[in-house]
Parts: structure tokens; C-alpha cells; sequence
């Protein structure tokens, strides 16, 4: 039994061989430890080391040591490379199995019977070299070095456009992805992002810059950022690029269920005679939401008519109450002196205005390397994010998603599995997370985790 008097400073050992309590002075055992860790020697044998290692900040970590000495009899742990006094973390007596902080007796740290050195709930200035002595018989000494790194909780970036709609040839535009992570990596449609003379990253990494744009920018970007422990990403909604011709064209537009959602049209041309709508890429007359003739002042329906479409005046096309079902591409053919006819098409993208989501499991109680758990995501979302304990989910070879990341596969379990899930989803404006679900492992000594 260990018992420490904080006002002398002093601590005292008792066990079967003692036949009473031994009072080691903290002090001058302290100053006792540097007097003789000033001077080690090499060994011959394999190299005392500390086996470097990273993790997430406010995390617990272990630093665990390699190729120990047998006969070793203390063990004493520094912050930083070498042995100074002044960064002694702990000390550890093996034959005692008996251990003592430094000098500022910092709580978070202590020594694992093995001699580990265990660190809780790090924070970025944890990290950093570590230096372990090794104390042997006859006053030989080993000393070993290791790394930690610790990095900082990536959260999921977020993705804004100065515009997102240019004109091709004449405008600019700034992509600025919002991260705590360092150089974030851009893809364009999937593809890593090739950057020219017109499209630059500036040296933070976070911004793009491209002057002037033109229509093969058009398109779907993103940004991620990761580090040894996890990623996260997000995707900016279509990027669209209007034409310098006199082509006519719709914008792409985004709008929650419910709202009125107009279309408008861009390089419109003059003298217009007729427009006419249609719902998806076919102008075929089954598809022909309406028409208007500009000097009937009125609209004419066609059969993909709802009740809830009317064009206006200056051919944009208004659709009332929109619902899900209402989203995909729409095609305007703009007629002209009766015989030259144009024809643009753009998106229509709806989102449920109020997030919801639950998660369930197959299985909440499974067996290591037996079972397999499916865990659903049930959301009206546009995008899924899956958390593990918190951080965002490392994918491995036993878990697959779903093609639109509404389940996740692990097959078959394995003891790390254990812990709490949870998916994240989002729309253009928000975004929300499920109540977790635990997943316990059953080992094969019918021990549970966690």
C-alpha cells in the first residue's frame, strides 16, 4: 500500500516482506535518481526505445516501450529528448511495483505496471518527443526515445462560392473550403483537382482562385482533409458556367419542399416569339409542361402539366408548392422570329426542409469474428456522414456502405467494433445526428464490450 504525505512531501511502501512502513523522502529521492541519470551506457543488446505513436487530442494513449531490459529496476520517463530534471514525468520502482509523478505530480499522467507511461485525455502540447531510462544492477543505465503526435479533431469542412453562377470568359471566382485541417485536397467531379495558370491554390491550401472561369470548370467540387487518424469532406453543390454565346440556359436552383421554385432563364435573346417547357432533357410532347406565345400573354398546358407550373413574361418558368418528386433537369426551347429555335436545360434540386433521421441495428449484441451487424440510417438527407465514437467512421476492408451511404456492412465484427455509432446528415442548410446506437462484442470468454 502506497500512502503519500503532500505536506513533507514524502511517501511510504508497505508489503508482505516489510515488517513496517518505509519512508522514502520524495525530495531526496528525486534528487538521488538525477545525480546518477546524468551519465548511461549503450547497450550491446537490441536498443531500448519508446514505440512512437498518434492519436486524436483529448484522447487517452499509452506510450508503451520496446525490447525492455530484463533486469531492469526503475524505469523513469521524460517529457522531451534527454534527461533533464526539470521534465521528469515519473518513475517507476519494478520490484516495489511502485511509482511516483514528477515534480508537478501531474494527475493525467502515471506509470502502468509494465512500465508504460499512460497520458489522458491529451492536448496538442502533449505532443512531442519522450525520452524512458532504464535502470539496471550495478548502475548501468539504457536510454530509449519516441514520438507522439497528437492531432486535432477534424470537423466536417464546409464548401462556399463567392458565385455560383459566372459567365465564361469574364467573371472569377473564389471556392473557400472552411477547415481546421491543414491542406485539404480539391477534386473536381470526383477527379483530383489539375491546377493551371487560370486556376490557382493559394498557399494555405483553403482557396482557389479561378480567372477567368470557363464552361469546362462547370462542375461538382470538393474539398477533404485527413490526417493518420481520420478524414472528412463535403461537397459543394453544381458549379455551373454560363455561356458567353447567346445560347439560352437555366439556372440551377436549390429550394426546400414546399416553396415556390423559379427557374430563370439566362441570355435570353431578343424577339422572342414562343417559349416552351418541358420536364427533363426530351422535348418530345409528352414531356411539355407548357408553352407561351409572348403576344397571347398566356400559357398553354401541355401533358406533363401539375396545376402548379405557370410561365412568365419573361420566360421563367414558376412552380408552386414544390415537391421532391418535382427535382431533375427541365429543357426550355426559346423560338424567334417563328423559325430560329434555342434550347437550354438546368437542375431543379429539392430538399425536405425539416431534417430527420433515426439509426438502427440488425444487431446490437454480436459475437468477435462470428456475427455480422447491419446499422440503418433512415433520413430524408441528401448526405450521409457515419460517426464512431464521435470522430468520423475509418472505413476498412470488412465495412462497406451503401451506394448512397444509408447502411453500413461490418462483416464479420471484431472487438474494436465496440463503441457507439451514430450517422450525420445534411441538406444546403443544415445538418443534424441520430441518437447513438452501442454495439457490444461478445468475446469468446463471454467478456462484453464495451
Amino acid at each position: 500500500m502506497v500512502s503519500k504525505d503532500i505536506n513533507t512531501m514524502s511517501s511510504q511502501i508497505t508489503g508482505p516482506l516489510n515488517k513496517g512502513p518505509i519512508k522514502i523522502q520524495y525530495q531526496s529521492l528525486l534528487i538521488g535518481f538525477v545525480s546518477f541519470l546524468i551519465f548511461w551506457s549503450l547497450p550491446t543488446t537490441a536498443q531500448l526505445s519508446i514505440v512512437s505513436t498518434y492519436c486524436t487530442e483529448g484522447e487517452d494513449v499509452v506510450l508503451r516501450i520496446r525490447n525492455k531490459p530484463p533486469e531492469a529496476v526503475v524505469y523513469v520517463w521524460y517529457k522531451g529528448k534527454g534527461v533533464d530534471k526539470n521534465n521528469v514525468i515519473a518513475f517507476f520502482i519494478m520490484t516495489l511495483s511502485f511509482h511516483l509523478s514528477g515534480l508537478e505530480n501531474i494527475r493525467e499522467e502515471m506509470i502502468t505496471n509494465d512500465g508504460s507511461l499512460l497520458l489522458k485525455k491529451v492536448t496538442m502540447e502533449s505532443a512531442g518527443p519522450y525520452t524512458i531510462v532504464a535502470h539496471l544492477p550495478d548502475s548501468k543505465k539504457e536510454i530509449g526515445f519516441g514520438q507522439l503526435d497528437v492531432y486535432e479533431y477534424l470537423r466536417v469542412p464546409i464548401l462556399l462560392a463567392s458565385n455560383y453562377v459566372v459567365r465564361e470568359n469574364e467573371d472569377r471566382v473564389v471556392l473557400t473550403c472552411y477547415t481546421n485541417g491543414k491542406f485539404p485536397q480539391w477534386f473536381l467531379n470526383g477527379m483530383d483537382l489539375k491546377f493551371t495558370d487560370r486556376m490557382k491554390l493559394k498557399s494555405d491550401g483553403r482557396r482557389i482562385i479561378i480567372k477567368p472561369v470557363m464552361r469546362g470548370d462547370a462542375g461538382d467540387y470538393k474539398c477533404k482533409v485527413f490526417n493518420p487518424i481520420m478524414s472528412a469532406e463535403i461537397s459543394l453543390f453544381h458549379f455551373w458556367c454560363q455561356p458567353t454565346t447567346a445560347e439560352v440556359s437555366i439556372v440551377p436552383t436549390s429550394i426546400a419542399e414546399g416553396e415556390a421554385a423559379l427557374l430563370p432563364l439566362h441570355n435570353t435573346p431578343p424577339n422572342v416569339t414562343a417559349y416552351v417547357w418541358y420536364r427533363g432533357q426530351k422535348t418530345d410532347r409528352s414531356h411539355m409542361i407548357a408553352f407561351l406565345v409572348t403576344y397571347l400573354r398566356y400559357d398553354i398546358k401541355g401533358p406533363a402539366y401539375s396545376g402548379r407550373e405557370r410561365i412568365n413574361a419573361d420566360g421563367s418558368l414558376l412552380i408552386d408548392n414544390v415537391y421532391i418528386k418535382d427535382e431533375g433537369m427541365y429543357t426550355v426551347v426559346v423560338y424567334v422570329a417563328d423559325v430560329i429555335k434555342e434550347i437550354g436545360s438546368g437542375r431543379l434540386i429539392v430538399y425536405e426542409p425539416d431534417l430527420m433521421v433515426s439509426l438502427g441495428a440488425s444487431n446490437t449484441t454480436v459475437t468477435e469474428n462470428k456475427d455480422t451487424v447491419v446499422l440503418t440510417c433512415n433520413t430524408n438527407a441528401l448526405s450521409i456522414q457515419w460517426l464512431f465514437n464521435g470522430m468520423n467512421l475509418e472505413l476498412n476492408e470488412r465495412m462497406k456502405v451503401s451506394k448512397v451511404h444509408q447502411s453500413l456492412t461490418i462483416d464479420p465484427v471484431k472487438r474494436e467494433d465496440a463503441g457507439t455509432y451514430q450517422c450525420e446528415v445534411f441538406n444546403p442548410i443544415m445538418s443534424t445526428t441520430s441518437f447513438p446506437v452501442v454495439l457490444h462484442v461478445k468475446l469468446s470468454d463471454t467478456h462484453f464490450l464495451p
